[in-house]
Formats: C-alpha cells, structure tokens, sequence
C-alpha cells in the first residue's frame, strides 16, 4: 500500500494537461475517465484495498479504456493518462477481499 500511496502522491504532484478537459475520444468523455480512475485509486487507498465489486470493476473498465484510446491523445494527455493507468494498475493490485 505504501508503494501506491507514493505513486499516487508523485502523481497528484504534476501539472495536468488542460487541452484534454472536456474532450471526447470515440464514446469516451476524458474528463469523466480521469474522474472513474481517480476515484477507484483512491477508494483503493482509503479503504486500504476493501472494495466493493462495483469499484473494481470501474476500475477495470477504466484501465481498459485508456488502453483503447492512449495511441489516439495528444502526447501530454497520453503521458498523463498513461500514468494514471499505471496507479491505477498499482491500485488494482492492492485490492483485498471484503471478507
């Protein structure tokens, strides 16, 4: 958890890519993906990797999607959703049984 917590601080840190806000990519609105990564990332952290099916498989759809769209971005928004991708993939990692 500790290694996830350090991505995602290391993360959080960066600039953001304005020029991506608000744009579509196929079906698939940025900001909104962004939104879905993040909130699963850091449910992950605040729950210390309980959660629900509901989360993960948000999470999992998200990660998925990124790698649809990556080779379609500009390369500031591919870097930084590339990124988040990879705290996200640390975040799945960390998950945890409810029981």
């Amino acid at each position: 958890m500790d290694s996830l917590k350090l991505l995602w601080e290391n993360f959080e840190s960066q600039n953001i890519p304005s020029r991506y806000k608000l744009a579509v990519i196929g079906d698939v609105n940025l900001t909104l993906l962004e939104s879905d990564l993040i909130s699963g990332i850091l449910t992950v952290i605040q729950t210390e990797g309980r959660i629900g099916t509901r989360i993960k498989n948000q999470l999992s759809s998200s990660i998925e999607k990124v790698s649809i769209i990556s080779d379609k971005l500009e390369d500031n928004a591919k870097n930084f959703f590339l990124e988040l991708k990879t705290v996200a993939i640390a975040a799945q990692a960390e998950i945890k049984p409810l029981h």
